[in-house]
């Protein structure tokens, strides 16, 4: 009598084990699951971005807003190189042209005629293309390739001007718990942060816009 209950008991241990494990199994599944439309954002992004980008040795004309062309000079300065924080080359070389202001809008064009601008926050993870659609929500899921991603886009409603030179401009972004997207805008709350980061960068194909941030607060979407 007391085998069999030692039995029962080992196959009741058994089975709970069993159960608990399949449970684990399953979260983890699940977890994956929704970690894989981050990667694949995150791998397209940078992808985009090494492609199509190249910010190194850009410097800022004050008089006018406009981005210095470095292939007018002999050398780019390699103090002002130095100077830039946590930027690096894109793995593929860029045939820059004359007006080359940091991004190669045709490349972009190609791959994405929605494109219309490019955001771009030094050291933060601010550094997306912006986009126009034809419907206002389409770029909530799709990302700056065309592809659909739930972490969508930076996007422009669709009545914004297509240079980017309205006098009232809002550009909409997920706020990612992760930091990812406009994740990391909510720290501009603190000072400090912002002392770090007081320029937002806004680049287009005739221009190069420098954005001194000098208010932040929270709103909604229906706020006027």
């Amino acid at each position: 009598m007391k085998i069999k209950e030692k039995r029962h008991s080992l196959q009741l241990g058994v089975l709970l084990i069993l159960v608990l494990l399949g449970v684990a199994v399953y979260m983890f599944y699940m977890a994956f699951q929704e970690q894989i439309p981050y990667w694949i954002s995150d791998y397209r992004s940078k992808n985009v971005q090494s492609m199509y980008t190249n910010f190194q040795g850009l410097g800022t004309d004050d008089s006018d807003g406009l981005t210095k062309n470095p292939d007018s000079e002999n050398a780019i300065n390699e103090e002002a190189e130095e100077q830039v924080i946590g930027e690096q080359r894109p793995e593929k070389n860029i045939q820059k042209p004359q007006n080359w202001n940091g991004v190669d809008w045709k490349g972009l064009k190609k791959m994405n005629p929605d494109i219309i601008g490019w955001i771009r926050i030094p050291d933060l993870a601010v550094d997306y293309a912006i986009l126009k659609g034809t419907k206002d929500d389409y770029y909530l899921n799709h990302h700056m390739d065309g592809t659909e991603n739930i972490l969508g886009s930076i996007f422009a409603s669709n009545g914004t001007s297509h240079s980017l030179n309205d006098a009232h401009t809002i550009l909409y972004g997920h706020n990612m718990a992760s930091g990812r997207m406009f994740g990391q805008l909510s720290f501009y709350t603190d000072v400090d942060f912002w002392k770090k980061h007081p320029y937002v960068y806004i680049y287009t194909p005739d221009r190069t816009l420098t954005c001194a941030i000098y208010n932040v607060y929270n709103c909604l979407d229906n706020d006027f």
